[in-house]
């Protein structure tokens, strides 16, 4: 992943007097998953997949009407343009393994996994999968370290701290050495300036459930509730100073009051419900602004 967050930059942002943020940040964030997930780094393929995962992601915050020229309508053909791209790799892929060469990624073991039964994976739903897998790690970490970007270069107090602490990371290091998991636990101000910024952008603004109610009565019924996050997360009564970018307040024992009861505050969910791509998108945000870092000032 730090390597290729490296070449990514040297290739797009190195010599440039200005660069665009967003769009390196989905280019990015779209190849780390296709290598990892899909083991491709085709830069052709992947600059298919943008286009496509960029009206899937307008599609899932669209009126579900299929009709021509309507997000969900777009969002519909890109969703199955993906899928096809998908099931042409998955039988590449296939054959590439039944030809001996090794394979490192979540698809070649979505191929080789059976469950109890001894029964494989059918390729549609492995193409299903795979595909929920990559819209996870594309729009929302892009989204993210584009308004890191933004609020850290608002702040030269906090681009200082956290230059600081991602120069002493890379002081221990040895030239040319890629960042490793237990460096990441020390990038503790940095990580909690990514908690901050999805704090003021949550990258969902509002989530509906279903929930189950059992009334003391013989008759259950079913709930449904509205969750509006960006309310929470300016809500005074569980954010002291909520309109302050503040990512101090995340520190353990901060003495100022300003840490969030629990389960107020769920950027990643919570309980059994956490999301299982967390660390996930701790490791490619840190990667990046640990890289951006060291090398420009914004």
């Amino acid at each position: 992943m730090d390597s290729i967050t490296q070449q990514l930059l040297q290739s797009h942002w190195e010599g440039k007097k200005e660069v665009k943020v967003y769009p390196f940040a989905k280019t990015l964030t779209l190849t780390l998953v296709s290598r990892f997930f899909l083991g491709t780094d085709d830069p052709e393929s992947i600059a298919r997949l943008v286009a496509s995962f960029d009206d899937i992601t307008e599609g899932m915050h669209s009126i579900p009407l299929k009709i021509p020229r309507t997000g969900f309508y777009k969002a519909s053909k890109a969703e199955a343009a993906i899928r096809k791209e998908l099931l042409a790799v998955i039988k590449e892929k296939k054959a590439a393994m039944a030809a001996g060469q090794p394979m490192r990624d979540i698809l070649s073991h979505m191929i080789v996994a059976a469950d109890s039964t001894g029964r494989l994976m059918p390729e549609i739903e492995m193409a299903g999968n795979t595909m929920g897998l990559l819209t996870a790690g594309y729009s929302s970490v892009a989204i993210a370290i584009a308004f890191l970007m933004k609020y850290v270069g608002e702040r030269s107090d906090i681009y200082s701290k956290i230059l600081a602490e991602q120069s002493a990371i890379a002081a221990t290091k040895q030239p040319g050495g890629f960042l490793v998991w237990d460096e990441m636990q020390k990038m503790k101000y940095s990580w909690n300036t990514v908690i901050e910024v999805t704090r003021f952008t949550p990258h969902f603004r509002e989530l509906l459930g279903l929930f189950l109610r059992t009334l003391p009565t013989p008759v259950t019924t079913f709930q449904k509730v509205y969750w509006t996050v960006s309310t929470t997360n300016k809500n005074p009564a569980y954010f002291r100073d909520p309109e302050k970018f503040d990512p101090t307040r995340y520190e353990e024992g901060n003495g100022n009051g300003s840490s969030p009861p629990p389960f107020a505050f769920v950027p990643f969910g919570g309980g059994p419900r956490t999301c299982p791509g967390k660390e996930y998108a701790r490791f490619t945000i840190l990667t990046f602004l640990h890289n951006v870092v060291k090398r420009y000032k914004w």
